[in-house]
């Protein structure tokens, strides 16, 4: 397995030394948009894991990781200055299309068709995509996909991404002797800042996407409004006590097939009722490294659905699901644009990454 990743990551790297990003997919006509940035995550891991006792050698993974370390800074500055906004120092998705998705062309052309805007709605399809929450009511300016504003959010996730980036890329720069770990520091810092004056709400007990275009929080609840937890970004603004205590006021634990996208029924895949592995995890993993007892235990009891879950799914049907029903214990999830995934890459991941965590 390990040596399946390291081919991934070089495949990825690959893509950025040749494009400056990782694009949206392998195909040419994803180069006008990325996906959110967590191949610095994904190196750090790898380094962390065979500096650890993995196949290669501490020297060895060292090596892998610094020579990594000029392609992970390229895609960093890629971000900062193609979808970072001069106002307030955060990040934002944003395609670099005004025309119709290729792999959804017949779908967008017949969702733009009355729009007063058909060129920007387009631009908004391909920021969806880039997000990975293609689609979902949080890029919504009302009730309906026709109103997409994706590039008009400043989006909890992707700053706390770009966040934990800054603080992974400072620490591999002072690894690797480079003299440019302060840079990464300051920035995490200036970004940390930034998103508890713009993103965090002392009332609700959690972070908020931003809406650029009328200066309003989006006070709906999603799993993204807790990846600073993951991150780290709340230290020294907000306790880990008082996120974790939202999230036990949220009752999450009601749902038999997991946390929710969202508690809004949009018909989007990104929406209610479904469960997607990555939101569960990133959830899971910010209760876990909380510090809190509480967070712990509620990291786990969630991690005791998710398993539970997944488990009861492959035991009827015999297949792991890209998502899931969070109102039915082992359901496969629908709504969007094709019909529910069996495999599934992220699900297994995440399946193997808590039974690890909280059972071995």
């Amino acid at each position: 397995m390990s040596q399946t990743v390291f081919g991934m990551l070089e495949n990825l790297l690959t893509m950025i030394a040749q494009h400056g990003s990782v694009p949206n997919g392998g195909r040419v006509y994803y180069l006008d948009r990325s996906q959110p940035p967590l191949l610095a995550q994904m190196v750090w891991d790898y380094y962390q894991y065979q500096s650890g006792g993995g196949a290669r050698s501490k020297n060895d993974a060292l090596q892998f990781a610094c020579g990594a370390l000029p392609l992970l800074d390229l895609e960093y500055r890629y971000w900062i200055q193609k979808h970072t906004s001069p106002e307030h120092g955060l990040a934002h998705y944003m395609a670099h299309t005004d025309q119709p998705r290729p792999e959804g062309y017949a779908n967008d052309v017949e969702t733009a068709e009355n729009s007063p805007n058909q060129p920007y709605l387009y631009k908004q399809f391909a920021t969806a995509a880039e997000t990975g929450w293609d689609f979902s009511s949080r890029w919504f300016a009302a009730d309906t996909l026709s109103t997409l504003q994706t590039s008009d959010v400043v989006p909890v996730d992707l700053n706390s991404i770009l966040f934990a980036n800054e603080v992974t890329l400072g620490q591999l720069h002072e690894q690797c002797g480079t003299g440019d770990s302060s840079f990464y520091t300051a920035a995490a810092a200036r970004r940390a800042s930034q998103m508890h004056e713009l993103l965090w709400n002392d009332e609700q007990g959690m972070w908020f996407d931003f809406i650029a275009t009328n200066g309003t929080q989006n006070k709906n609840f999603y799993p993204s409004n807790f990846l600073p937890l993951w991150a780290g970004a709340y230290k020294g603004y907000v306790a880990a006590e008082i996120v974790v205590g939202t999230l036990q006021r949220l009752q999450l634990t009601q749902y038999p097939g997991g946390i929710p996208s969202s508690l809004v029924n949009a018909a989007q895949q990104w929406d209610f009722p479904n469960v997607w592995p990555p939101s569960e995890w990133f959830v899971v993993e910010g209760l876990r490294t909380s510090g809190s007892d509480a967070g712990l235990a509620l990291a786990k009891e969630l991690s005791d659905i998710w398993l539970h879950s997944n488990y009861a799914g492959w035991n009827s049907t015999g297949v792991m699901y890209e998502k899931y029903d969070c109102t039915t214990c082992g359901a496969p999830g629908g709504g969007g644009e094709y019909d529910v995934q069996a495999g599934f890459g992220w699900t297994n991941g995440v399946v193997l990454d808590m039974l690890l965590k909280f059972y071995v």
